[in-house]
């Protein structure tokens, strides 16, 4: 009889999870998410590594963000062939083991059961949620799939660990390796993954640190940390400090040098974060924000946008220090008894459960203060919501209170237990609801996704009809064009004063420079929509499709021609003709 449980608990969450993949392999084949430039260089450096022999070590034209992601789409191109649904294979594989590893973790910590509350919670999501999790842009999957392993790493050896008596050594210095190298990895992927490495890191620490004494145990550790971290401390070791990954961090942190903690500063930091961050990464589906329309569909700003944005924050934030309390409470409540009953292995147990609960939501609030005193939430609030992606990983912690007040309530027939009984299952029932309603939603952002991603289609036939192989064009722009194009179609990137922009991050590939300024054959292609290009003055004329050519400047008016193309405008050398 238990057999057959754990095989039906085993064959719904597998059927959970093939549903949860499904649905972004379907959304993918649609071509939803809209691509954007940042996806567009991780193709490129796909590309050039699968057939070019490359060898990058972190994102092209900065130095931190691993080229973890390309590597693994060069895999995917040689086995598969370069598109976009390839190179996001990288990102939905991530997603799986996220998935999986979750599953474990709250069953290790909390119930079989609940851990399928858990996987229907994360599997769905809102369409904001769910893009984050299939774009290729950075390493956000790979974070919260790492994340999440460190964590069922680290609490496997605290729960198995055993002052006294035969352990598991092989297997403990098996996963004391496989953790170091996740660890390290994730740190050159990206360093959001920091306060998982810190927390589990300290979890391992406090139950586990007699057992780090001995030398193979710490020398796994060690090893695998040191190998999987291999390219950032190769890096680190040979650039200049100024260069650093932790000085570019601080850099990242105020790029323009602004100071974080003036009052006014402060205000705008609390308010992004509550009224738009936090919600649209936790999965609030109802009113989506965007800085831009090219990134994302944008929610008008409107009083029930705004008490949709604050409640869902509000109850989070609720739930997040209910969560807290309970399990500070569950430590010295099992420390007490512990302290009566000396070597109870079922209460030595539980504490250890307790601290990784602990352990999981002080890492989650350390990732949401840093973000929230930072300039992210002051100046792009919703583009920057991705960075809190850590909080997806606390999912079972954070609703375990509304699941234990449905258990705890289950026998009262009381007035009190009956409503509390209610408010847990309504709730409960409400955010599952709503991930399953931000995935439905997802699928009417598709024909808009489908119309701009034939508009980039349109516009790359267009350009190879005309015999234009080179182009100057907008950030957003290039890079997704010329991975499109399969590189066909090079490009240069313009600042607001229509010349090639020197910032290494603007202009990725800088072997784009020197070929498209080497070509006899250029024309301009702007995007109409106005928040891609910084275009000011004189040049706002340029990426309007309705402004007269006698607007234009000089150059533009007497010696090109305008292609008005659905969402693009090119502009065409007369002498090219």
């Amino acid at each position: 009889m238990l057999n057959r449980k754990i095989s039906i608990h085993g064959l719904i969450a597998g059927g959970i999870i093939l549903v949860s993949l499904l649905l972004r392999l379907v959304l993918v084949g649609l071509g939803w998410p809209l691509t954007n430039s940042d996806e567009g260089v991780w193709g490129i450096m796909a590309l050039h590594i699968a057939y070019h022999g490359d060898h990058p070590l972190f994102f092209y034209g900065q130095h931190y963000m691993g080229s973890w992601e390309a590597f693994l789409g060069a895999i995917f191109f040689r086995l598969l062939g370069p598109s976009l649904f390839t190179l996001r294979l990288v990102t939905i594989s991530a997603f799986a083991i996220f998935l999986l590893s979750i599953y474990l973790l709250t069953r290790l910590l909390f119930s079989r059961t609940y851990a399928l509350i858990t996987l229907l919670l994360v599997g769905l999501g809102s369409g904001f949620v769910i893009s984050v999790e299939i774009l290729v842009y950075g390493g956000y999957a790979e974070t919260l799939a790492f994340s999440t392993l460190l964590f069922l790493g680290a609490s496997w050896l605290a729960l198995t660990y055993r002052r006294q008596g035969p352990t598991q050594q092989v297997w403990r210095w098996i996963v004391y390796l496989g953790w170091g190298l996740v660890a390290g990895l994730g740190l050159w992927i990206d360093q959001l993954i920091l306060p998982a490495i810190c927390g589990s890191g300290l979890l391992i620490l406090i139950i586990c640190w007699r057992e780090l004494l001995s030398p193979l145990p710490l020398f796994s550790l060690l090893a695998g940390t040191l190998f999987g971290a291999a390219p950032l401390i190769d890096y680190n070791l040979r650039a200049p400090s100024s260069q650093s990954s932790l000085a570019i961090l601080a850099r990242l942190r105020s790029p323009d040098g602004v100071s974080l903690y003036t009052t006014s500063a402060i205000l705008k930091e609390l308010h992004g974060t509550f009224q738009v961050s936090l919600p649209m990464m936790t999965g609030e589906p109802f009113c989506p924000v965007s800085e831009s329309l090219y990134l994302a569909p944008s929610s008008p700003h409107t009083l029930a946008c705004s008490i949709a944005h604050g409640g869902w924050s509000l109850s989070y934030l609720l739930l997040l220090a209910i969560s807290c309390v309970l399990a500070g409470w569950g430590i010295w409540r099992v420390w007490r008894k512990k302290k009566q009953i000396k070597d109870e292995p079922t209460l030595q147990i539980e504490l250890r459960r307790q601290l990784v609960r602990l352990l999981l939501l002080l890492s989650a609030l350390i990732t949401l203060v840093s973000y929230t005193f930072s300039n992210s939430p002051q100046t792009v609030p919703a583009a920057t919501a991705r960075y809190l992606i850590f909080l997806l990983v606390i999912t079972p912690v954070v609703f375990w209170p509304l699941w234990q007040g449905l258990q705890t309530f289950r026998t009262r027939t009381d007035y009190v237990g009956r409503a509390l009984r209610g408010f847990c299952a309504i709730a409960l029932l409400c955010f599952c609801g709503s991930s399953l309603v931000g995935s439905i939603l997802a699928f009417t952002e598709v024909p808009a996704a489908a119309a701009m991603n034939q508009n980039d289609a349109n516009l790359i036939q267009e350009l190879q009809h005309l015999g234009v192989t080179d182009i100057y064009t907008n950030y957003w722009t290039c890079g997704k064009i010329a991975f499109e194009s399969n590189e066909h179609i090079l490009c240069v990137v313009l600042n607001s004063q229509m010349q090639t922009d020197p910032v290494p991050s603007h202009n990725r590939y800088h072997p784009y420079i020197l070929a498209v300024h080497a070509a006899h054959k250029i024309a301009y292609v702007f995007s109409t929509d106005p928040a891609q290009f910084p275009a000011s003055g004189i040049y706002k004329s340029l990426i309007d499709p309705n402004a007269p050519i006698a607007s234009l400047p000089a150059p533009f008016r007497s010696n090109f021609v305008r292609i008005e193309l659905n969402s693009y405008i090119i502009y065409l050398p007369l002498s090219s003709q």
